[in-house]
C-alpha cells in the first residue's frame, strides 16, 4: 500500500469515528434533554420548586428555574439593529458583521424588560426551565 492511501485510510477512518461518536453524542443529548424535561414537568405536578435527595453519588440539591431566551426572525434583522443602535444607543453590542450574538441579545433583552423598557414586537422571547444540581456542598454536579 502506498503512503498516500495508508494516510487517505486513516482520514477516512477518523472521519467515520468522529460521525459515530457525534452520532452517539446527539442521542445521548437528547437523552439527557428528555430526562431533566421529565424531572422538571414532576417537579412541577408535585409543587416542588426544589428538593434534596440521596443518589448514587450521594445527597444532591436540585432546583429548577427559569431563563429568558430571546430570538429575532431573519426578515427583522436590520431593524433590530436600528433599533439597538439608534433607539437603545447601544451600537456596543453589534458585531462587525452587522449582527448580534444570541447571547449578547438574550442578555441585552433581559436588561430591558426587568428596567421596565419596552421591545420590539418583533423581538420573540419565551422561558427556558433549567434544572441547577449541587452536592453537599453547593458545588454544581456536572455528572
Amino acid at each position: 500500500m502506498s503512503k498516500e492511501r495508508e494516510l487517505l485510510e486513516a482520514v477516512f477512518e477518523a472521519r467515520d469515528q468522529v460521525a459515530g461518536i457525534s452520532n452517539q453524542l446527539g442521542a445521548a443529548t437528547e437523552g439527557l434533554k428528555n430526562a431533566e424535561t421529565s424531572l422538571i414537568e414532576h417537579m412541577n405536578d408535585v409543587g416542588k420548586p426544589s428538593f434534596k435527595q440521596e443518589t448514587s453519588i450521594g445527597i444532591v440539591g436540585v432546583s429548577k428555574f427559569e431563563i429568558m431566551r430571546a430570538s429575532v426572525p431573519k426578515e427583522n434583522k436590520e431593524e433590530l439593529l436600528l433599533w439597538v443602535d439608534e433607539e437603545c444607543g447601544r451600537s456596543d453590542l453589534i458585531k462587525t458583521v452587522k449582527s448580534i450574538h444570541h447571547k449578547t441579545l438574550e442578555s441585552f433583552v433581559t436588561e430591558r424588560i426587568d428596567g421596565g423598557n419596552p421591545v420590539p414586537s418583533y423581538v420573540k422571547t419565551y422561558f427556558q426551565p433549567m434544572l441547577k444540581i449541587v452536592d453537599a456542598h453547593g458545588k454544581a454536579i456536572k455528572k
